[in-house]
């Protein structure tokens, strides 16, 4: 029988890594940028213009898990590249949907840490006065983690453990709706890193969130990052490793097999089967022009002042 400290720390490490393996597995790992009902942050956005990145995702049930977990569809382009998912006789692997993947940086350092305290005597006093309060932000969390540099959770409510709160590089893993509206606000802004932005949710469901996406201080323009803001934005994930599909081989194991086997021909979407090609391919489809927003056909969701008291104009953050 297994028996002291330093046979324990080894047994640790172990269950350590083999956690690690299994979620390395299902993709790429991150600290993903969230927002609860009612909340609201202050991010500067990593990404702007040609190197806004994008990609449509299947949701496959594994097992032991509760959620099903979101894997690339192979058929990026809309070209027929064969996918496993794509060929599933489950429409609930068949179905895609079309989400963005966005650096942010959070804010949560000191200086905002101040702010909030400022907020908080304000709101004191409006609240004696019958006034509703300001809403207070939403701090960058930074969280206990493993050897392996995962977040641990608490045994209890399995929540990832809070140790305090600083300004953070987060990956937000937008939907297309938000993505539309940062599209377009690229272009409002001249850039979406050209300043800080104030992100806010409403709604607890995929079906009655709306987010709003307003500039931080409406009152200035373009502001420079900070060096501490460039030496953490030097540290944001690598898109590409979010928006690459695997093989098809690497997809199809993560079916269990099924579909393992790669059909002849060209894949046609909703048909579930590949067919034969067609005799010629017109040089019209064979990519997309230059310059086209394959978002463009979306409606943009309207961005708008909160319907409760924004807080009064900030302090500059050195």
């Amino acid at each position: 029988m297994p028996r002291g400290a330093a046979a324990f720390t080894r047994h640790q490490a172990a269950v350590e890594q083999r956690r690690a393996e299994a979620l390395e597995s299902l993709g790429p790992m991150a600290d993903f940028f969230g927002l609860k009902h009612g909340e609201i942050a202050i991010v500067r956005l990593l990404e702007q213009g040609a190197d806004l990145a994008y990609a449509s995702l299947h949701k496959i049930p594994v097992s032991n898990r509760r959620y099903p977990v979101d894997q690339l569809c192979l058929d990026q382009d809309d070209q027929g590249v064969p996918c496993p998912y794509c060929a599933s006789p489950e429409k609930e692997i068949r179905s895609r949907r079309t989400v963005g993947f966005i650096n942010v940086l959070w804010r949560g350092s000191e200086a905002y840490q101040q702010y909030n305290q400022q907020l908080q005597a304000q709101n004191a006093q409006l609240m004696a006065a019958g006034q509703a309060p300001y809403m207070l932000y939403t701090l960058a969390p930074t969280y206990k983690r493993s050897q392996n540099n995962i977040p641990v959770r608490d045994d209890q409510t399995k929540q990832k453990i809070v140790t305090g709160y600083a300004d953070g590089v987060f990956l937000w893993k937008c939907s297309k709706k938000v993505y539309d509206l940062l599209v377009q606000m690229d272009q409002t802004y001249r850039g979406l890193m050209s300043r800080d932005f104030t992100v806010r949710r409403h709604g607890s469901t995929m079906e009655d969130t709306t987010y709003f996406v307003d500039p931080f201080d409406v009152n200035r323009g373009e502001v420079p990052m900070s060096p501490v803001d460039i030496a953490l934005a030097n540290t944001k994930y690598d898109l590409d490793k979010f928006i690459t599909p695997p093989s098809f081989e690497e997809a199809a194991k993560t079916l269990g097999g099924a579909g393992a086997s790669q059909a002849d021909g060209q894949f046609v979407r909703g048909a579930g089967v590949a067919v034969p090609p067609p005799p010629q391919v017109s040089s019209a489809i064979a990519g997309l022009p230059p310059g086209v927003n394959p978002f463009a056909a979306g409606q943009a969701m309207p961005a708008s002042q909160p319907p409760i008291p924004a807080p009064p104009p900030p302090p500059v953050v050195q």
